[in-house]
């Protein structure tokens, strides 16, 4: 197995799956929780290419799957928050209200339909791989049930939540080839001549502040969609001042500029182009979950005495793959294995 195809197979991020699940264009909203799931096995299968943890991506998955909800409400009634436009209604309005649960009594009920099939692999490496990913099966369903385990993942999403900007700035960064966002901002620095003779422009340096502001959950500009299109484009129409109202460069346009400012103009571009797409989509995903988290949904008592002989393991999984510190004593150990 080169590297190559092992990224390709065991790889997992936030970017990486945001491209996966661009990549399938599920049509179906029952799908893309299942491929959803199969990519968030990955999650730790080969530590050097895990750049996430599984808390984020399980967080990063219930809204993709909140704005293919939210699309369908656009296009039809956006104030009916709770339709989920399906014939699976229960289970989507069960996945958005507990995600992990719900992905950990899923794979208790359906490990087969993700296993590898070891039978025809023969390269020890390639072997190692599929028999982590196989475990890992059984791993997540058993911890993701978990009272404890769940409740921690509440807590990470309702901090992720304050945090406005946080969805478009995955977006914006699923958008670029393969480097990260401030990897990205690096290539816009400016040159020795433009650093000697301070000619970066004030709308670059605007745009450069109003990017920093948008990303920064503690900023009042925190998420403000307007706020920093309004600062992209004003940067845009810096370099192409005779730009038409409603209108953008070309790609031809911009592979005319040179140093800083084509990659400047090339990343203004891309933040309007991800507004555009998620904004209102991901403004409705908020109010659809809002709802959602109002209302019951019937659950399933999945967990069975197993799970009690295996709590301590489970909590130190908790530790290793989330990066949380907590403490479950014997009674609350009893208590997590009572079904929600």
């Amino acid at each position: 197995m080169t590297n190559e195809e092992k990224k390709a197979l065991y790889s997992c991020s936030i970017q990486g799956y945001l491209k996966y699940f661009k990549e399938k264009n599920y049509d179906n909203i029952k799908d893309a929780i299942k491929g959803s799931i199969k990519y968030l096995i990955r999650c730790g299968v080969d530590e050097e290419l895990t750049d996430c943890s599984r808390n984020e991506l399980i967080y990063v998955i219930k809204n993709e799957i909140a704005k293919m909800v939210a699309k369908n409400q656009l296009n039809n009634n956006p104030n009916d928050l709770t339709n989920m436009h399906s014939e699976d209604e229960k289970d989507i309005q069960s996945f958005l209200k507990d995600p992990s649960g719900y992905i950990g009594s899923y794979l208790k009920k359906n490990e087969n339909e993700f296993k590898i099939d070891r039978e025809n692999i023969v390269a020890d490496d390639e072997d190692r791989l599929a028999r982590k990913y196989n475990k890992n099966i059984n791993e997540v369903a058993r911890l993701l049930v978990i009272s404890g385990v769940k409740t921690v993942y509440n807590v990470y999403e309702n901090h992720q939540n304050e945090n406005k900007s946080y969805h478009i700035i995955n977006q914006l960064e699923a958008n670029l080839p393969d480097n990260s966002i401030d990897e990205a901002l690096e290539k816009q620095k400016p040159g020795t001549f433009e650093k000697f003779f301070k000619t970066t422009s004030k709308e670059y340096i605007n745009f450069k502040e109003a990017f920093a502001n948008y990303r920064d959950i503690n900023n009042p500009f925190n998420g403000n969609d307007n706020y920093l299109r309004d600062a992209a484009m004003g940067y845009i129409r810096h370099k192409f001042p005779n730009l038409k109202d409603d209108n953008f460069p070309t790609k031809a346009e911009i592979d005319k500029l040179s140093g800083a400012g084509k990659e400047r103009v090339a990343f203004c571009l891309n933040v309007i182009n991800v507004l555009k797409e998620n904004s209102v989509i991901q403004e409705q995903a908020f109010k659809l979950t809002e709802a959602i988290d109002k209302i019951e949904v019937v659950k399933e008592n999945i967990i069975d005495d197993n799970f009690h002989n295996d709590l301590k393991e489970d909590v130190n999984e908790i530790q290793k793959n989330n990066k949380v510190d907590i403490e479950i004593s014997n009674e609350e150990m009893d208590n997590s294995l009572e079904a929600e």
